[in-house]
């Protein structure tokens, strides 16, 4: 068995050795293609999207929804900013606890 493997991959070897010396046909030069002189770049034609009178009249009320949106959070920041922060006293949990506070709530 070892002997038929060994001769096959021989073979094999021998055969890509002979390929790769064999020496290639020269082929004649490509030909050159012609200049051609530069044209000036047209614009591209615009496209009229094909969106029919309900869909366009969604995608309006879709726009409409967005800017309300928009102006409901711009509301709700202009909100906070005029605000003072009370911390814990509103029930916030979003303040930390410094090392004196944690000290004034032992002894009291």
């Amino acid at each position: 068995m070892r002997r038929v493997l060994f001769a096959a991959v021989v073979a094999v070897l021998g055969f890509a050795l002979a390929a790769a010396q064999e020496p290639k046909p020269a082929q004649p030069p490509a030909p050159q293609p012609k200049a051609v002189p530069a044209q000036p770049a047209q614009p591209l034609p615009i496209r009229v999207a094909g969106v029919t009178p309900a869909r366009m009249a969604q995608l309006e009320e879709e726009v409409e929804t967005l800017d309300a949106h928009r102006d409901v959070k711009r509301a709700y920041v202009r909100t906070a900013e005029q605000t003072p922060h009370k911390g814990r006293e509103c029930g916030s949990t979003f303040t930390k606890k410094t090392q004196s506070d944690i000290q004034r709530e032992r002894v009291q």
